[in-house]
């Protein structure tokens, strides 16, 4: 980005444009624009003539009635905050990061694109899985397309001055995610060095980010939150009896939205009653008894609601082509909607938030942690131990009474 200041009209358009470079849909550039059209209005009305995140804080509260990062409406929460925070970051730094593309949008500049193969066969040697080789490559997809807009056409020409510029774009992402970009930016340079792509490692020069060691308490719903989700999905319709089955799958068998995505025809044993499948994250065999109530919901989108289509895998998008669904975090937030479940803002209440609860009620039944993290497919058992802190009830059998200790340590 040149250092000359941009009219908030000029922004905008610079904005626009660079999301169309970047294949965002037209869907999604028209919600955009259609915000910053508001904006320019707005500003007009001001006589303001440039950016600031204190006009655009401006603006949400008296254009949105915004307040603490949500807009309530009847039936979704849509995000004008995002929309206008983008100018300030595009303004700042030069570049839109995406905070969710499919791998088919997820490609490199073009100048770059060569060197990726090798990248990606590189860090399978290292013995990354699938699923965290995919991560890694669009985290530097990301970085790379921070080099294009900075006018760097060659690899060897990056500096430490560009890591820093990167990482500054990072600011406003939580603290495991930007451990993750980190994390990939140090492969990629390690990769760059032993190829012999750059002359100098410059894995060293990206910055030691600390993420917090404790984990926070898994948001957890009530029973009745799960059934009222349940009932507010229509299964009259073929989307919503593919939905449904989804929520089954995660509620009832604690499914990771990565292992959902992937679940393929050949995973269920119709014949044995169980699902059979190898965890994107984890590598590991998992296998899971087909419940009833899941097993009829997913007979009943294969038969009546999945398009006819030769994908292996057996959730599809509903429109052309109909390959595998990519992501399911948004069918919680509209279902939570419709059903007119509340959650206090800040909380994360995604489709991992069901998987939670699951453990949650199987440790109520005094089912071992063990027995959870099996279930689960967690990688070691450390992993179901974030599940201790919400039962409450097996936690109050250890607190201490304060007299006994008052009296034991002066005795």
């Amino acid at each position: 980005m040149s250092e000359q200041r941009h009219t908030i009209s000029e922004l905008v358009d610079m904005a626009r444009n660079e999301m169309i470079r970047l294949q965002y849909s037209h869907f999604t550039v028209e919600n955009y624009s259609k915000v910053w059209r508001n904006l320019l209005k707005y500003a007009a009305e001001k006589g303001v003539a440039y950016f600031s995140e204190e006009f655009g804080e401006q603006f949400l509260r008296d254009h949105y009635k915004y307040e603490h990062g949500y807009l309530e409406r009847e039936h979704r929460i849509v995000q004008p905050p995002r929309m206008v925070r983008v100018l300030g970051h595009y303004q700042l730094h030069g570049v839109i990061m995406h905070e969710r593309l499919n791998s088919k949008k997820m490609q490199p500049p073009e100048i770059f694109a060569p060197v990726m193969p090798d990248f990606s066969k590189y860090l399978a040697e290292l013995g990354l899985k699938e699923g965290s080789v995919d991560v890694v490559t669009r985290n530097i997809v990301r970085f790379l397309e921070f080099l294009s807009v900075n006018q760097i056409t060659r690899l060897d020409l990056v500096t430490e001055a560009h890591i820093t510029g990167f990482a500054a774009t990072l600011f406003r992402y939580c603290s495991e995610t930007i451990v993750s970009y980190f994390g990939s930016m140090r492969h990629f340079f390690r990769f760059l060095h032993q190829k012999g792509y750059h002359q100098k490692d410059l894995s060293i020069a990206v910055p030691r980010h600390l993420s917090r060691q404790t984990r926070s308490i898994p948001f957890i719903w009530s029973k009745e939150d799960v059934e009222k989700l349940l009932a507010a999905v229509d299964r009259a319709n073929p989307i919503g009896k593919r939905n449904y089955a989804v929520l089954l799958l995660v509620t009832k068998l604690g499914l990771r939205d990565s292992d959902v995505q992937n679940l393929k025809l050949g995973d269920l044993k119709w014949e044995r009653n169980y699902i059979e499948l190898v965890q994107v994250k984890t590598g590991k065999n998992v296998t899971l008894p087909l419940l009833d109530d899941v097993g009829l919901a997913i007979i009943d989108y294969l038969k009546y609601g999945r398009p006819v289509s030769e994908c292996p895998h057996v959730f599809l998008k509903h429109v052309p082509p109909y390959d595998r669904m990519h992501d399911f975090t948004s069918i919680v937030y509209k279902y939570m909607n419709l059903a007119g479940i509340s959650v206090k803002n800040g909380t994360p209440h995604g489709l991992h938030s069901l998987r939670h609860t699951m453990a949650s009620r199987l440790l109520e039944r005094d089912v071992p942690l063990s027995t959870i993290s099996s279930i689960l497919g967690h990688a070691d058992l450390n992993s179901a131990s974030v599940y201790l802190s919400i039962d409450m009830n097996n936690l109050l059998k250890c607190a201490l009474d304060p007299e006994e200790v008052f009296v034991s340590e002066n005795s």
